[in-house]
């Protein structure tokens, strides 16, 4: 998701990117303020590891049901 945002930045940053065009560029852009939000832990912050997969599986619940079924 980082990786489609990141080549796809000079696009959607100047309004060249027409909304829609592309799925996964779509999605990535849903995605990110909460990846944000959750990469912005305090340094001296202590997540445990199970609070950090919810966490993480709460911004995927697709993902997070599809991993859930294998």
């Amino acid at each position: 998701m980082n990786s489609t945002c990141a080549q796809n930045r000079d696009l959607i940053t100047i309004g060249a990117y027409s909304k829609g065009s592309d799925p996964r560029v779509q999605e990535a852009i849903q995605h990110w303020p909460g990846i944000l939000r959750f990469l912005q832990q305090d340094a001296n912050a202590r997540i445990p590891f199970a609070q950090s997969v919810a966490e993480l599986q709460a911004l995927f619940p697709t993902a997070a049901r599809r991993e859930g079924a294998k």
